[in-house]
């Protein structure tokens, strides 16, 4: 006897909804993966960053209309998506030091999709009209992202920001849906996370209320004391020293890295500014603030000079060569952030010293120069005579310029 074939839509409505949300709605956790980001017209450059991403499996919107339309709705209640686009800047880095889940970006990839609850326009004044991203976010995900976006570079007068919600079940029978309670969700992260931003709208299918509260909440100057900012930025840089001491160097790298690119972000702000004003100049705290930046630069070096040993000791000296970019930007970093932050602290000899030591161990560990390892050492010597971590290495330099007999 032949037997009766299965039909989904004899299920009944409950059921296949259950269906839906356990296919389209239960994400295993982001995985990280290089993202090529073609950016603007005026540059032809790519930067390949690492980023996390969701896996969404759609295949049973393509079975046929009906399951589509219902699988959508059960999607879109579940996941709210937003869009966000840049003109001007790059957030790839950002989303990379937060650790930020993205759904897709492209927009190639996101051009036909339809579901949005809001999109969220980033922009810097006179930039080319060309975007730099486009992306999805999920809504869980967005409070984390409005956070990180405190750091941007330049300061907040240089951004237009332009929020605007839709409605995507406006034509079907859950139109309500996106009532004020929704709309509260969706931007409370502007509330709590954005503060001023003196360019900032929030339009299109919200309360009028609801918008005006939120970008005039936006627009308010925030409050930063000097000597708890320190504090805090001391307490980051020694649990990043605690993660790197257990052998978790990714993690600290990241710690660093994401404070890094706030004390930058605030360096670029009037906020900065006023937060210098405050102190008294004896207190000299902008100075221990600069210093603490410097060393949280040469810490990300020294993470970055382990890995790379990591690599190169398992074979991998090709892989370990791909972290030469990132440590050139961080060691120039390290100068160069603190004299975004115009305070009166400089360069000492041990910090001079230091610089050229862990370039030269860089250069012997990826085999790259060694004439110009054996001059970097060299000076490192010349500030730092006596240290004894210079001595080893330039042995271990002296040796693999006897080995290669260059």
């Amino acid at each position: 006897m032949a037997s009766t074939p299965f039909r989904f839509l004899d299920l009944p409505p409950e059921l296949r909804n259950s269906i839906y949300h356990l296919v389209l709605c239960t994400l295993s956790p982001p995985e990280p993966r290089l993202t090529r980001v073609h950016q603007d017209l005026e540059s032809y450059t790519s930067f390949v960053p690492l980023l996390e991403h969701y896996k969404f499996d759609t295949a049973i919107l393509l079975v046929n209309r009906q399951i589509s339309h219902e699988a959508i709705d059960v999607m879109l209640k579940y996941h709210l998506f937003i869009r966000v686009v840049t003109h001007g800047v790059n957030l790839c880095h950002l989303l990379s030091a937060w650790e930020i889940p993205i759904v897709a970006i492209g927009k190639a990839i996101i051009r036909n999709f339809k579901g949005f609850v809001m999109s969220y326009s980033i922009k810097i004044r006179d930039a080319s009209p060309a975007p730099k991203n486009h992306m999805i976010l999920l809504q869980k995900d967005f409070a984390l992202f409005c956070e990180a976006l405190n750091w941007l570079e330049p300061s907040p007068e240089s951004f237009d920001h332009r929020a605007v919600l839709y409605n995507p079940f406006r034509n079907t029978t859950s139109s309500n849906y996106l009532g004020i309670t929704k709309q509260t969700l969706l931007v409370q992260p502007y509330r709590e996370y954005l503060a001023g931003i003196p360019f900032f709208k929030l339009e299109g299918n919200i309360c009028r209320i609801l918008a005006r509260d939120v970008t005039k909440q936006v627009k308010k100057d925030p409050q930063l004391e000097p000597w708890p900012l320190l504090e805090a930025l001391n307490r980051v840089k020694l649990y990043g020293d605690d993660l790197f001491l257990q052998g978790e160097y990714i993690k600290a790298l990241k710690t660093w890295k994401k404070s890094t690119m706030q004390m930058i972000g605030l360096a670029g702000s009037p906020l900065w500014q006023r937060i210098k004003a405050i102190g008294d100049p004896s207190d000299a705290f902008p100075y221990h603030i600069a210093e603490i930046v410097f060393y949280l630069h040469m810490n990300q070096v020294a993470g970055l000079i382990i890995i790379m040993e990591i690599l190169k000791n398992q074979g991998s000296l090709e892989q370990a060569r791909e972290y030469w970019p990132i440590l050139l930007e961080t060691l120039s970093g390290s100068f160069f952030a603190v004299e975004k932050l115009e305070t009166d602290w400089e360069p000492l000899p041990i910090h001079i010293g230091e610089r050229f030591f862990r370039l030269a161990t860089a250069y012997r560990i990826l085999e790259s120069n060694s004439g110009v390892a054996h001059d970097c050492i060299k000076i490192a010597g010349l500030y730092l005579p006596g240290n004894q971590d210079i001595q080893a290495e330039e042995a271990r330099i002296d040796e693999w310029i006897a080995k290669d007999g260059t």
